[in-house]
């Protein structure tokens, strides 16, 4: 067991699927969860997700583990607003794919008799929601862990094993880093898929998702993902995602220009230059 309480506060799929394996797993006495959604909250009781769920976050609350899954946009106020009803010595995580933001902003209200360790697990679907969680959604997974100059290592560590506990494998790095890192290979290839569906749909032709290869299919998959979601995402990581964009922009006009130029010497560079890039990793 790594805790004796603990609350979730999101009970979408990455939320669900949390409670589940800590259930599988026995890591906590007992879970508790919260979700704006009645509906969530219904579902993981009737299901056994948690053991009971919170009516309010204004209430107390003496997990010792308290995991905040909601949309990155807000993850800082919901810790803002649980924190006085928490005990001391409480460790907060969350599940954003955006860090520095996150940590900062906390950081700079959080009582220091309370712990917060940023996290980014890896995991995830295309299809939202309780009803499509899985305890084994974060096995083999990375699990990005954020911590502070002014985190001491005993919380790490705790946080760590937890992320163990349920699958994953940890990489400790830096808020700035990940939200660089992450913009290319996450926030990005949202971008582009979204862009890549508009593209074709924008077509004149009748029903041109009819004639879709299988890659096509597993490459535009991620744009069923939810705007809602992706567009907090977006927000929260500007910075690096516009730097991301432009950079994308680029390379499509370098493909742009020898395919107009009839260039079939530079067009043949660049796709071997991604071929290579690609058969090294």
């Amino acid at each position: 067991m790594i805790v004796d309480k603990m609350t979730v506060i999101g009970l979408g799929l990455i939320g669900g699927s949390i409670c589940s394996a800590v259930k599988k797993y026995g890591l906590a006495g007992e879970v508790v969860g919260f979700d704006t959604d009645s509906g969530a909250r219904e579902y993981a009781e009737k299901n056994g997700f948690v053991d009971n769920c919170l009516e309010s976050l204004n209430q107390k609350n003496d997990s010792g583990l308290v995991v905040v899954a909601t949309y990155v946009d807000r993850i800082a106020e919901t810790v803002r607003e649980i924190a006085p009803y928490l005990n001391k010595g409480c460790i907060i995580t969350d599940v954003g794919s955006v860090k520095l933001d996150v940590v900062e902003s906390v950081e700079s209200f959080l009582d220091r008799d309370l712990i917060f360790i940023g996290s980014h697990p890896i995991a995830g679907s295309e299809k939202p929601g309780i009803e499509n969680s899985d305890p084994n959604l974060f096995k083999s997974c990375n699990a990005i862990i954020t911590p502070s100059e002014n985190t001491d290592e005993e919380f790490i560590d705790f946080i760590s094993n937890f992320w163990r506990a349920i699958g994953s494998d940890v990489v400790r790095m830096d808020p700035a880093l990940h939200d660089k890192i992450f913009a290319y290979v996450s926030h990005l290839p949202h971008v582009a898929a979204y862009a890549l569906v508009n593209t074709l749909s924008s077509s004149d032709i009748e029903n041109i998702f009819s004639y879709s290869g299988g890659g096509l299919k597993d490459y535009t998959r991620i744009a069923s993902s939810s705007p809602e979601m992706w567009k907090t995402i977006f927000m929260q990581n500007k910075e690096s995602l516009l730097e991301c964009i432009r950079n994308f922009k680029n390379n499509l006009e370098l493909i742009e220009s020898a395919i107009e130029e009839e260039n079939l010497n530079n067009l043949q560079a660049i796709l071997e230059k991604a071929q290579k890039n690609k058969l090294s990793q």
